[in-house]
């Protein structure tokens, strides 16, 4: 079994591993600079990666100064809530269970910390269907799709799923 770090104490290889792997599936999450990626994880819940491939979650609670549109929406509709900023799974560990971990990982947090929902968004455009599945089948719901052309963002769609932690 693959051994997790947190990212706050994660040495320069790891973070240019998150970096690069980031970079592979920028098409679904976005660029990301290495000053960001410090300014994320400064303000973060959790984050957590796989230092030998840089797979990592990071996620967030209200109340963080983070500008995302999507996390915005988040904050604007739902309280006490864990908002997924980024999951990302290098190629070559996916199905095997490395995002459950992230995800499991974070539940136990959010719960800790009196959290009711975990939060995400998924591309519909460009349509991420691996990650549609992997979260219905994780018991999130989908709760509303949002068009981000108002955002700056044209032609990206999104569809906003939540977690009810009970």
């Amino acid at each position: 079994m693959l051994d997790l770090c947190d990212l706050r104490q994660a040495d320069a290889p790891v973070l240019q591993r998150v970096l690069a792997c980031n970079q592979a599936d920028v098409a679904y999450t976005s660029p990301l600079a290495l000053g960001d990626l410090r300014a994320l994880i400064d303000q973060s819940l959790l984050a957590l990666a796989e230092p030998g491939s840089g797979s990592f979650l990071i996620a967030l609670a209200p109340g963080a100064d983070y500008q995302s549109t999507n996390y915005r929406w988040f904050a604007q509709h739902l309280r006490a809530f864990a908002y997924i900023d980024r999951v990302v799974v290098a190629a070559d560990q996916r199905g095997q269970g490395l995002a459950r971990r992230f995800y499991q990982a974070l539940e136990e947090r959010a719960r800790a910390e009196g959290l009711l929902h975990l939060a995400a968004e998924v591309n519909s455009q460009p349509d991420n269907p691996g990650s549609h599945a992997f979260h219905t089948a994780l018991g999130f719901c989908a709760l509303h799709d949002r068009d981000l052309s108002d955002a700056g963002q044209p032609g990206k769609r999104v569809r906003y799923y939540t977690k009810v932690l009970g």
